[in-house]
């Protein structure tokens, strides 16, 4: 108890004691503020049975104090400031009190006299009784039917009611995961300023995952500098990088370094900045929605120690040269923002006293005149006009002084006023240098004429530092360079100085300045290119350089029959198949040795299905619009036919999804490789183009197949699936015996058109999913009619096929990457009992969810964990327009702004 105690809150609560009532009275008060409605009965009944020494005296006294706010027929409301101090004196007298005193009898009392209070109400007084008797542990088990009503029922009510009742909770319930949990999905739409946390409960990002689909995204920012990581409020500072992540207090994430032995989660509240010292090789950020982001390994050509910029300036340059002074300043503050020290003088030789101690250097001379003298040896004059050089104007010998300059990167920038005569444009030549050490020199020789400003170099320098060149002169400062060299700053440059200049080098040239370019393309970068790549820069490249199939659900695609549409989705379509359901199903029905094979009926695919239907005998929430918009606007173009017309990589693939799966996978291969090599003739970063399948529900199944038996792995450069049932549906076995729809003409027609179909058999559940006693066995072990029982265990077969297959497939052979829906009540098991079969929500006893029609134990082969997987709360019909998951898409298909999203 002496810990929850000294918790701040409530220390300065006890600190404050009681005011003007007598301290009996007091705590009485204390006692009734547990209510949140204080009514006659309540008051009268909390005397009598707790403090019987009190006359009903009290009663008047209480209900006219300076503690009440309001008072009312039905009863007397607390001023909130009264109440706060309150619950602290009453946690106090139910710490340091017996556990025989009648003080720990409160919520009996109370819970008696508020039987029939609102169960939001009650409630949230039981939990504040919970909070003020240290029993805070028991708090997320009572928010637990709240949280569920919130983020799995979406009842608004219940959010509403916990939006007010957060800011009258003591602090030990605010802390707790659940009240934490609730607070930010039922105050994300307040208008209200987001609420203070004191403290907060010990979660990662993994606690996250029931309320993550409710959260807002917010930035945090992140910057890798060697082997040390910093998280937070790092501001506008070089190299820190902008990550998307669910909006909540604190921000948390999860560290995954390879080198460690376990990952850290990692919180960062708002304002502050955390680092984390992590190994040499590349590590990854994992947010609560399941995405990753890659932060690579620190460049191995990155500048080691610190690097010295020195302006050489004239002790009258402010004020014959204003514009020049502030240039010089201006390019003095880039480079101190890009971690350089800086310095300001008027003597050279200063210049070669410090650069000792920098591996970098670079010195610039504003504002004076060079000249030779008669020995040869060049000076600076501080006096651009004087043709002859006198003691007082001899500032040094440029080549005595910088040639004892030992620094291995430097750079000295000559920004000089023309003198008259033949030694006014003199281009000095690089000292010679040791192998390793890289030396630069850049002469600009302003006109001479009176008031000229030497300001345009040091103006042009500022200005690439900061902004970068234009578009097409980016080849050496494109996004995925994060330094640049001396060579590269200085060649840019040159065309950019209306006047003369000249620049010359020798040695190796190695990273000096950070690239102000670098990661506008990407939050964190994944691979560097190989100098040996001849495609074009990143920044050239087009955003999706491979094909994009999109391959639709059961029943996703529109089907007609020579002119006439069967299935489709416009709105003269859906009302004739509502009211011909029974005679449609007919129609589409298969005949029983249809097996793998065709379609022989005339049947074709058309279309994907459009906009939000609902079709007979099955409900599809949204169609494929929405998808296809998202695809073309990350720079996709659909394919066309037709000679004259421009190849496209955005592929939307209908299927007549009647057939077996195996007959489908093999199509796809006459379809897409045609359309694949037509792309890839166009050369350029085309030539080696890959397909990216991306696949909602079952059209994964018929993906699957055909990377694992149709040869399409060759192609393959990622299988994305949505929700797609790796190991088949419950919901399916019961569908085809009881059928669905309102009517029972309608049940029993699309029930035995479903029987007729291969692709809904090899949608059958393949694990174990029947309840015999207490043990759970296949479908195949449990006879069920009118299923044929051949074609169930064709149907298990193509499902424990296509697993095995993959499983003996090479890893790294193409990418996957899976969505699944969760949150959603979904049938697991079954049940059958004379010929009637009942869905179950759970599996072996526990609920685990899913996206309302797969299951979770569908959702992932044996043996595979979460790594792979990222998890969505959705319905399965909606999961291909869920906004996390068209993020997840955009970074697995553009691989720009993320690595590997998992």
């Amino acid at each position: 108890m002496t810990g929850f105690l000294d918790e701040p809150d409530l220390r300065h609560i006890r600190e404050c004691g009681p005011p003007s009532l007598p301290r009996p009275l007091y705590d009485f008060a204390a006692v009734l503020s547990v209510a949140l409605r204080i009514e006659p009965e309540l008051i009268r009944t909390v005397r009598r049975e707790l403090f019987p020494r009190l006359d009903v005296d009290a009663e008047g006294d209480f209900w006219f104090s300076d503690l009440v706010l309001s008072r009312g027929p039905k009863g007397v409301v607390l001023d909130p400031e009264a109440r706060r101090n309150l619950h602290g004196h009453l946690a106090q007298m139910v710490a340091t009190q017996p556990s025989a005193d009648r003080v720990h009898g409160v919520w009996d009392c109370i819970a008696d006299v508020h039987r029939r209070l609102s169960p939001a109400l009650r409630l949230e007084e039981y939990i504040t009784w919970l909070a003020l008797s240290g029993r805070a542990q028991d708090i997320d088990a009572a928010l637990a039917p709240a949280l569920k009503a919130v983020i799995v029922e979406d009842r608004e009510g219940v959010a509403k009611w916990f939006a007010s009742a957060w800011y009258r909770l003591p602090a030990p319930a605010q802390q707790t995961a659940a009240a934490w949990k609730l607070a930010h999905v039922s105050l994300r739409h307040q208008s209200r300023r987001r609420p203070h946390f004191a403290s907060t409960p010990p979660l990662t990002a993994t606690d996250l995952n029931d309320v993550v689909h409710l959260l807002d995204d917010a930035h945090i920012n992140v910057r890798r500098t060697g082997d040390l990581i910093e998280l937070g409020n790092l501001g506008p500072g070089r190299g820190a990088r902008s990550l998307s992540i669910p909006d909540t207090y604190p921000r948390l994430l999860t560290l995954v370094d390879p080198a460690a032995v376990e990952e850290e989660h990692i919180s960062v509240a708002p304002g502050e900045v955390v680092s984390r010292r992590v190994g040499p090789q590349p590590v990854r950020l994992r947010t609560a929605r399941g995405l990753e982001y890659e932060l690579p390994a620190p460049d191995s050509g990155a500048p080691e120690r610190r690097g010295l910029f020195m302006a050489v300036v004239p002790d009258d340059h402010e004020r014959d040269h204003p514009a020049g002074s502030a240039a010089v300043r201006r390019l003095t503050g880039v480079l101190r923002k890009a971690g350089y020290d800086t310095r300001t003088t008027m003597d050279l030789s200063e210049a070669a006293a410090l650069a000792g101690d920098f591996s970098t250097v670079l010195v610039l001379v504003s504002g004076h005149a060079v000249r030779r003298a008669e020995d040869g040896s060049l000076f600076l004059t501080s006096d651009g006009v004087t043709d002859g050089i006198d003691t007082g104007a001899a500032v040094e010998n440029v080549e005595a002084v910088l040639a004892s300059v030992r620094a291995e990167q430097f750079l000295l920038v000559l920004d000089l006023c023309e003198v008259r005569g033949p030694d006014g444009r003199t281009t000095l030549a690089p000292s010679p240098s040791e192998e390793r050490h890289w030396r630069g020199r850049f002469v600009s020789h302003a006109p001479h004429r009176s008031g000229s400003d030497p300001s345009r170099l040091v103006e042009t320098l500022c200005d690439l530092l900061t902004r970068g060149p234009a578009p097409e002169a980016r080849d050496a400062w494109h996004a995925d360079r994060e330094f640049i060299t001396g060579e590269d700053l200085c060649t840019t440059a040159l065309a950019h100085v209306p006047h003369h200049a000249s620049f010359a080098s020798r040695g190796q040239a190695r990273p000096m300045f950070p690239n102000p370019g670098y990661g506008t393309e990407a939050a964190a970068e994944t691979h560097t290119p190989s100098p040996t790549r001849t495609d074009p820069p990143r920044s050239e490249r087009p955003a999706v350089t491979d094909l994009v199939v999109v391959l639709p659900t059961f029943m996703g695609s529109t089907l007609r029959q020579g002119n006439k549409t069967v299935w489709g989705t416009a709105p003269t379509e859906m009302m004739r198949m509502a009211l011909r359901a029974p005679a449609l199903f007919r129609t589409l029905m298969l005949p029983d040795d249809i097996g793998d094979g065709p379609a022989p009926d005339g049947v074709i695919p058309a279309a994907l299905i459009r906009d939000v239907v609902t079709l007979p005998g099955v409900s599809i929430t949204s169609g494929y619009d929405r998808l296809l918009s998202f695809l073309r606007r990350l720079g996709c173009r659909d394919v066309t036919v037709g000679t004259g017309s421009a190849p496209g990589n955005l592929l939307p693939l209908p299927y007549d999804w009647r057939l077996s799966n195996r007959q489908v996978g093999a199509w796809l291969g006459t379809v897409i490789e045609p359309v694949l090599e037509r792309w890839r003739a166009q050369g350029g970063p085309y030539h080696d183009a890959k397909v990216i399948f991306v696949c909602h529900g079952t059209g994964g199944l018929a993906a699957r197949w055909y990377t694992a038996h149709a040869d399409g792995a060759a192609i393959t450069k990622c299988l994305i699936t949505i929700g797609t049932p790796l190991r088949g549906l419950p919901r399916m076995a019961h569908q085809m015996v009881h059928g669905s729809g309102m009517v029972r003409a309608m049940r029993e027609a699309s029930s035995a058109f479903l029987r007729t179909l291969p692709a809904a058999y090899q949608l059958l559940p393949q694990y174990a999913c029947v309840e015999r006693g207490v043990e759970l066995v296949p479908l195949t072990e449990e006879p069920l009619p009118p299923l044929h029982p051949a074609k169930v265990r064709d149907g298990v077969r193509f499902t424990t096929e296509l697993l095995e297959t993959e499983l003996a497939q090479p890893d790294g052979l193409f990418e996957r990457y899976s969505i699944i829906g969760t949150g959603q009540p979904t049938p697991t098991t079954l049940r059958i009992a004379d010929g009637v079969v009942t869905m179950l929500d759970t599996y072996r006893g526990e609920d685990f969810s899913g996206d309302a029609t797969v299951p979770r134990v569908s959702a992932f082969r044996p043996g595979e964990g979460l790594r792979s997987v990222q998890t969505v709360q959705s319905r399965h019909g909606d999961l291909h327009t869920n906004s996390q998951v068209l993020s997840g898409l955009e970074m697995a298909i553009v691989r720009s702004p993320l690595n590997n999203v998992r």
